[in-house]
């Protein structure tokens, strides 16, 4: 296992900070659906990385295979309980359109494809739900009914979360206190 550290971040619009509020709009997005602590776990898994492939903050619909290539040249950063099709799926696909994206689910090992559909737009709508810091958000993008009822509170986080170091030790928290499951 390689040790992580939050070099392994991107400074910018697309850096800890961002990962860190969709890791908290996951969280919330879950509680509201319901869903599994296991899946959760995934998803909170796929917002600390899915834009470490990153190379500079414009449009880029590659970065979420460099991500992934970047997950498997750092042995998931001992985390390889979450080295599963479905993380590869939404990490690979989270930065393209959803149509091709969806399509793109039969290259993966995928069993259950409508539930995998419904957690990448449970992701997709995590991470929209941050552009409320680009100051370009359009509520138009949310794919799920309960979605709208989270901007405030998107923006209420990206408000609250400001201080890097902070946010830092609870992402290394939270990778250090999953390694070797």
């Amino acid at each position: 296992m390689r040790v992580i550290n939050s070099d392994i971040f991107r400074k910018g619009i697309h850096g800890i900070e961002h990962n860190f509020r969709v890791l908290i709009i996951v969280r919330k997005i879950c509680s509201i659906e319901n869903i599994t602590n296991d899946i959760k776990e995934l998803l909170e898994f796929c917002a600390i990385f899915h834009d470490i492939g990153r190379i500079n903050d414009g449009i880029d619909d590659s970065h979420g295979l460099r991500s992934i290539k970047k997950l498997n040249e750092n042995d998931y950063f001992g985390l390889n309980a979450l080295n599963v099709p479905l993380t590869r799926f939404i990490i690979e696909n989270h930065c393209i359109k959803d149509n091709t994206a969806i399509a793109n689910i039969d290259k993966y090992d995928i069993k259950n494809k409508e539930e995998a559909t419904f957690l990448f737009k449970v992701f997709k709508d995590s991470d929209n739900l941050d552009r409320v810091r680009i100051g370009d958000f359009d509520s138009s993008y949310l794919r799920l009914p309960n979605s709208p009822k989270l901007i405030k509170f998107a923006n209420e986080i990206y408000h609250k979360y400001t201080d890097r170091k902070l946010i830092e030790n609870e992402i290394l928290s939270w990778i250090s206190s999953r390694v070797n499951w």
